[in-house]
């Protein structure tokens, strides 16, 4: 009887933060240099989603371009980005075994930092373009991760110490 009031309970929150999420969407879609109020954000939203097409003249104008061109696909990547970092973060603490558990520890910032600093003191950033750098960092810590799981497999299988020991290490190396 009480697993059943924990599932109903746990239920009504996500729920609860589901709506939270959505209010706080609308709320960034009226915050920027251009102050909208919620009354036209709403309006451009869901005469959007009834119709799909731009051809209605309610969607014309710079509220609609405002709303679905400029904010609402930065306020949707931001979201997908939270609950990205958020999921690996979960992941991580996981798989380590401890709440306090960050990139730092197994290592992997310490190999982004070290594949930035490379392409920029070699002056491959400047050769391949200032984007260039981040895809360094990124090939550094995507790196770093496999090192880190090679050495924590040697000489049997991995737990979560050998992983913590393993990305200290390369953390002290990089």
């Amino acid at each position: 009887m009480f697993s059943v009031f924990k599932q109903i309970n746990g239920l009504c929150v996500c729920v609860a933060l589901v709506l939270v999420l959505i209010a706080a969407m609308f709320l960034a879609l009226a915050v920027g240099t251009v102050k909208i109020p919620m009354e036209q954000i709403y309006a451009a939203v869901i005469s959007q989603l009834q119709s799909g097409t731009s051809l209605d003249g309610a969607l014309k104008g710079s509220v609609h371009d405002i709303v679905w061109q400029l904010r609402l696909p930065r306020i949707v990547l931001a979201a997908a980005v939270g609950a990205g970092l958020a999921s690996s973060g979960v992941i991580m603490q996981a798989i380590v075994k401890n709440p306090l558990a960050d990139p730092y520890i197994l290592g992997i910032s310490s190999g982004a930092s070290l594949g930035a600093t490379a392409a920029i003191l070699l002056g491959i950033g400047a050769f391949m373009g200032e984007n260039f750098i981040g895809l360094a960092a990124f090939t550094g810590a995507f790196a770093i991760s496999l090192l880190v799981l090679f050495i924590s497999n040697l000489g049997g299988r991995s737990n979560s110490v050998k992983l913590l020991l393993a990305g200290m290490a390369l953390s002290a190396v990089c």
